[in-house]
């Protein structure tokens, strides 16, 4: 079964309030089913492909009888979920590393919907209902059920405060829309911004390319620290003379930012120092 989406709204302002809503936290980790319909237990990722083996230590899932559900994989550092943790788990096919990794860095499975119980198809039930029936199941170790809050300004500024991705806004009586992405279901993210220069780009279709030329190309990097030889294949280098204002979801212990969005180019500030993280 494909997962339901959610519409995205901008900010807090374009999330949608009142009773008939309800909020959640927004997980930093990677969607999963997780189906014991056929007997044993399938965890399939957003694109359908099984990832079952990558993450052993939710094979008490498998003890819920004719259950489909949905929810968040992550993976903690402290009280907070942690990308960077996470991506080393995300592809592993082998399970003697799988086990090894779920050793040192367990998931959490984080459930927020059911969509079956005992082999009934329950997804055409109100959200309500669908959450009651989830609340009143015996998890296993491992997962745990995503709390429900009803104060948007509050949630937003409590997981603000602990960094956490952002706010999910749903529907109370929303039913469940297997692959749809649905304004029933609206998701916000924290997003930081800095001031960048522009020192090079990529063609267009690299990896991580961006978009646009200067006129001022170099023959090297003019940064002071070197740069790793994966990240500066295809660059052509120029003189850092443009400067832009970026969004982005977080930067990483190695100082990559996770999903840039240039927003507009800059010439009222300075750049901001990049700073160790």
């Amino acid at each position: 079964m494909q997962p339901m989406l959610a519409t995205r709204s901008a900010n807090k302002d374009g999330l949608p309030r009142g009773k008939d809503w309800s909020y959640e936290v927004k997980w930093d980790g990677v969607r999963v089913i997780a189906d014991t319909t056929r007997g044993e237990l399938r965890l399939s990722a957003r694109s359908g492909r099984e990832v079952t083996t990558a993450y052993p230590e939710l094979a008490g899932l498998g003890a819920l009888q004719g259950a489909v559900l949905d929810g968040e994989v992550v993976v903690m550092a402290g009280s907070t979920p942690s990308f960077e943790a996470l991506a080393e788990r995300m592809h592993v096919r082998d399970a003697a590393r799988a086990r090894r990794l779920a050793t040192r860095a367990p998931a959490t499975f984080v459930v927020f919907d059911l969509l079956a119980l005992y082999g009934v198809d329950i997804t055409r039930r109100p959200l309500d209902e669908r959450r009651a029936t989830l609340a009143g199941l015996a998890l296993p170790e491992r997962v745990q059920l995503s709390p429900v809050y009803p104060d948007l300004d509050d949630l937003w500024a409590v997981t603000l405060e602990h960094g956490l991705e952002g706010v999910m806004a749903k529907r109370r009586s929303s039913t469940y829309q297997p692959g749809r992405r649905s304004p029933d279901w609206v998701k916000a993210a924290h997003r930081s911004t800095r001031v960048a220069a522009v020192v090079g780009w990529l063609p267009e279709g690299a990896a991580d390319a961006g978009r646009g030329a200067v006129g001022n190309a170099r023959p090297g990097s003019p940064l002071d620290e070197p740069v790793p030889a994966a990240d500066a294949r295809h660059v052509t280098w120029c003189e850092p003379v443009v400067t832009v204002d970026v969004a982005y979801l977080q930067r990483t212990a190695r100082g990559r930012l996770r999903q840039p969005t240039i927003r507009a180019p800059r010439t009222d500030v300075p750049v901001d120092p990049w700073e160790t993280p």
